[in-house]
């Protein structure tokens, strides 16, 4: 009977790892697909002119950035048959309320800080740069799109919890780093 349970989890965690092996895969042939023409040209391995580089990088670099949900997607499809409830789970809003008041007490605490400290040193308070409140909603946009946000989907979403079942939280996030760095 021991020996049965052994066999399953030796076979699940195989099938595991195959799975991440796959998500890096696709991450990487995807986002390199894109990503090596640019990094080719700008060389002079191949020749593209400084306009069209341009015009071409953002949108290519944006596209070559969906990667890694690329991967996630693609490892999700093949295990399951169907990614559209990791999706739902991943953009729940379904979170405890410190979730929610931490990031604002601890950064706005961090503006009020840099704000004040220098009249604790004697010298003029800055000026306060904040844009209107209206700006958030379009710099959240902004931020999921094109600054990164769209990697978290495979990296922290798929890769991290599957790498942290593995090898522990600290050498799995230094793995994570690593062939991120890639």
């Amino acid at each position: 009977m021991e020996k049965a349970r052994k066999q399953k989890r030796a076979i699940k965690k195989r099938k595991e790892n195959h799975q991440l092996k796959f998500f890096f895969i696709v991450t990487f042939i995807w986002s390199w697909f894109f990503w090596l023409p640019l990094a080719l040209a700008g060389v002079g391995i191949i020749t593209v002119s400084p306009e069209t580089m341009g015009k071409i990088t953002l949108p290519v670099s944006i596209i070559a950035a969906l990667g890694p949900a690329v991967g996630a997607f693609a490892a999700i499809r093949k295990e399951k048959g169907a990614a559209g409830p990791y999706f739902r789970e991943f953009l729940s809003l379904r979170f405890g309320w410190p979730a929610l008041l931490y990031p604002w007490l601890i950064l706005g605490g961090i503006t009020f800080i840099a704000w004040i400290l220098p009249e604790l040193f004697g010298q003029a308070r800055l000026p306060m740069l904040l844009p209107s409140i209206w700006v958030f909603p379009l710099y959240l946009l902004i931020m999921v799109f094109l600054g990164g946000g769209q990697e978290e989907l495979g990296w922290r979403g798929y890769a991290m919890p599957r790498m942290e079942a593995e090898f522990g939280i600290w050498k799995a996030n230094l793995l994570l780093g690593i062939i991120w760095a890639i």
